[in-house]
């Protein structure tokens, strides 16, 4: 997969105009809010951090575009979603654009397409690739970067896209493609050859990992040679970098010249030139008469940077959706229409009026966000927290919740007792649910957040090595899940180590039914997960769960029904003022 870099600029480019995008179309419509200002402190911030997110987000940005266009589908969640593809396995960048995203709905809800974030965060880390070179303070930069120089102009006003199909990425051109392929590929995107050539040049920052080009320095077209187009001092080196039989896929720089591997130029060009392209399709820019000449010319030229910058605006309006078409995305979170149920004293939007101006779900909302974009382990960790509260004492995707709910005053580990364990029956688990007033359909539901989250070897060890006693493994388990986690939890391990619930390495961090289709397979991993699927009472529901296209909203729907297991309201119980 190609690691896309550009160069800084300071463009003035108001004299071309794509579809609806155009230049400063935020301008006016957040106050007084200037947008791409918030984009570039962010993305700053996060570059003086770690300053690998150059070639990260010029990459995101490519592997994106190329594919349905412009629109940040590459984004989206999903069991088969475009993140899901091998091409887009190794994209980063994905906490940069959600930091900058999140800055900007702070201030303008529901206007900046996450599309526009991804193509403004772009072109603010190339800038910021060659600047720092004069002054390492990130004081000092923000007045050096606030003056424009090193920018080009980008173009806004792009809308999201709503469909993301791994499928879709078969449109990437691979490391491997031939001249002609390349330029047929991104002539189907309505970008020229020379458009092509200046866009590869990004190469002059990045790395790519030796899996990529191992083939080139050990079986080149399996002769079992080297590529006879590689200068022989870059193949001794790359050889160092990359044995034939090494375990771990470590990474070489795209640019062999070590003076500017990490700078924005036209060393890339040279390099090629002299035989020392890593990629293949890098090294054949230099060789194929098609391109050739082209190479030639951008090598000796003093305008790169210019060119560079304009092939990247035209790389950004690539099929994009403006004006009505897609969306405005707000974040990971699909509302689900719940306002026809209502639970005691509950009610959606109690605490509207209560706090004067204040929105207090959304100031929840926003914190939980900030929270989860940096450590996503907060989705399951909460969900069972919120089980483990309901149920003593008593989102994947947004729902709306009742309010109004009082703070209560004993907190006794025996009552604990109440809670189903990870081995209890199918029947014995139905009748603990009864008991809170959630009935089989909604314990299915419910236990569905397995489909994210993660259990310790102690609370399943018994079925791998002793169960019931037997001095065997449960035999309900799938032999090749029985040999994985046996890997994982060695039977007479010190340390108590952890999997996932849901085995579907696809969708282990996405609510989705997925989980439904593994222990239909026998791969459940706590014993109540896999009777489920076996017990007569619930496995023709968990095959309709697993076949059915509604479980977000009925997953939704029976959260709700938790939070509102034996509730305090009114007057009763207390209001806290520091939950713990």
């Amino acid at each position: 997969a190609y690691v896309a870099a550009i160069t800084f600029i300071f463009l003035n480019l108001i004299g071309h105009c794509y579809g609806d995008l155009q230049f400063g179309f935020y301008n006016g419509k957040c106050g007084t809010s200037d947008i791409e200002d918030i984009v570039r402190r962010t993305v700053v911030a996060k570059f003086f951090a770690d300053k690998t997110i150059a070639p990260a987000l010029i990459r995101m940005q490519f592997h994106d575009c190329f594919v349905n266009g412009c629109d940040a589908s590459i984004l989206l969640d999903g069991t088969n979603s475009e993140k899901t593809a091998p091409p887009n396995l190794s994209v980063r960048g994905y906490d940069v654009i959600d930091a900058a995203k999140v800055a900007v709905e702070r201030v303008c809800p529901g206007v900046v397409s996450c599309a526009d974030v991804i193509v403004m965060a772009t072109r603010d880390v190339i800038s910021l690739v060659n600047n720092t070179k004069c002054n390492g303070s990130y004081q000092n930069f923000i007045i050096i970067f606030n003056s424009g120089g090193g920018r080009y102009n980008v173009q806004t006003g792009r809308r999201d896209g709503t469909t993301s199909l791994a499928q879709n990425t078969a449109s990437l051109p691979s490391p491997s493609t031939s001249v002609s392929s390349a330029i047929q590929a991104f002539a189907s995107k309505g970008l020229t050859a020379t458009d092509m050539i200046y866009l590869l040049g990004g190469h002059t920052i990045g790395a790519t990992h030796c899996s990529f080009i191992k083939d080139r320095i050990y079986n080149f077209k399996n002769t079992g040679k080297p590529d006879p187009n590689m200068d022989w001092a870059l193949l001794s080196s790359l050889r160092r970098t990359c044995p034939q039989n090494a375990t771990v896929d470590r990474a070489a720089n795209l640019d062999q010249n070590p003076f500017s591997s990490s700078v924005v130029d036209k060393s890339f060009y040279n390099q090629i030139m002299l035989h020392r392209g890593v990629l293949q399709i890098d090294q054949e820019l230099a060789i194929d008469s098609l391109s050739k000449s082209t190479v030639a010319t951008i090598a000796s030229s003093s305008d790169f940077t210019t060119k560079f910058g304009q092939a990247m605006v035209k790389l950004g309006a690539i099929q994009v959706l403006t004006g009505t078409q897609g969306e405005i995305r707000i974040g990971f979170v699909i509302v689900l229409n719940l306002t026809s149920h209502c639970y005691g004293a509950l009610e959606f939007g109690f605490y509207n009026g209560k706090c004067k101006f204040s929105d207090v779900e959304d100031i929840v909302r926003r914190t939980v966000y900030s929270k989860f974009l940096r450590d996503r382990t907060i989705a399951p960790a909460l969900i069972r927290m919120q089980f483990h509260d309901c149920f003593v004492n008593s989102g994947g995707r947004r729902y709306s919740v009742q309010t109004g709910r009082r703070d209560g005053r004993v907190s006794l580990a025996r009552n604990t007792q109440t809670l189903p364990p990870p081995s209890a029956s199918v029947s014995s688990a139905i009748r603990a649910f009864a008991r809170k007033g959630l009935n089989p359909t909604d314990m299915l539901y419910l236990l569905g957040g397995h489909t994210i989250g993660i259990a310790h070897c102690s609370l399943f060890q018994d079925r791998l090595y002793n169960f019931q006693n037997s001095g065997k493994p449960d035999p309900t388990m799938d032999v090749t899940l029985l040999a994985s986690l046996r890997k994982t939890c060695a039977q007479n391990a010190t340390v108590d180590r952890t999997v996932n619930l849901d085995q579907n390495p696809l969708s282990s961090k996405v609510i989705d039914k997925s989980f439904y289709t593994q222990i239909m397979s026998r791969r459940g991993v706590l014993q109540i997960d896999q009777q489920l699927a076996l017990d007569g009472l619930t496995k023709s529901k968990v095959a309709a769960i697993a076949a059915s296209s509604d479980f977000n909203t009925k997953f939704g729907q029976a959260m709700v029904k938790m939070g509102a297991i034996q509730v305090l309201t009114g007057t009763q119980g207390e209001i806290r003022s520091s939950c713990r």
